[in-house]
């Protein structure tokens, strides 16, 4: 993966002003996207752009394409826009995908990105424990290896791990809350329901 090719990941593209003038739908969802810096000037719906012919052209054409990847029930929210190299008419690799969500366009990470990306959290995070454990250990020549695991408050390793349980703690209650909620709404319904159809 090139450096170019790495900066596109991290790289957004907006422009509100096209919106405002043009709207944003499944209709003019790959023209907006044309006007990002991830859109290939060389690509097949460019040509068709330029000789004012329709997109259903881009069939019968060989070569790199963007098309619209048919998602209804997030619209107009969320559009995806497929890069695919065609080599027939009945053939059609992927490439690369990218999102308009909400305005704005993002290319989606590939599976190597995304590999790297939970590599380098999981060895951050191994790093960390081994960091702790190499301070708790000590040795001395009568006893060996002792462990001495700092349960202050102050640790900031223990202090993490209460929080995060804490964080868990309460989106489980206020999960149970809800559901316990939406049950007791549901049950009123049906009681009220009940009595209006004896």
């Amino acid at each position: 993966m090139d450096a170019n090719e790495h900066e596109l990941y991290a790289a957004s593209f907006v422009d509100l002003n096209w919106v405002k003038c043009w709207g944003l739908g499944k209709e003019n969802a790959l023209d907006y996207f044309a006007c990002s810096q991830f859109y290939d000037l060389k690509c097949n719906n460019e040509k068709l752009r330029m000789q004012n012919r329709p997109l259903s052209d881009l069939a019968k054409m060989v070569g790199i394409e963007y098309v619209l990847e048919r998602n209804e029930e997030h619209e107009p929210f969320l559009f995806v826009v497929v890069k695919q190299r065609r080599s027939s008419e009945t053939q059609a690799l992927k490439i690369a995908k990218y999102y308009i969500l909400d305005k704005v366009i993002y290319q989606s990470p590939n599976l190597h990105t995304l590999f790297q990306s939970r590599l380098e959290k999981f060895c951050n995070h191994v790093q960390k424990a081994f960091d702790f454990i190499s301070e708790a250990a000590h040795y001395n020549p009568s006893e060996g290896y002792t462990w001495h695991i700092d349960t202050d408050e102050d640790n900031e390793y223990t202090r993490a791990w209460k929080e995060s349980m804490e964080v868990a703690a309460f989106e489980q209650r206020r999960r149970r809350r809800e559901e316990d909620a939406s049950k007791n709404l549901e049950e009123s319904i049906n009681r009220i329901l009940s009595k209006v159809q004896t």
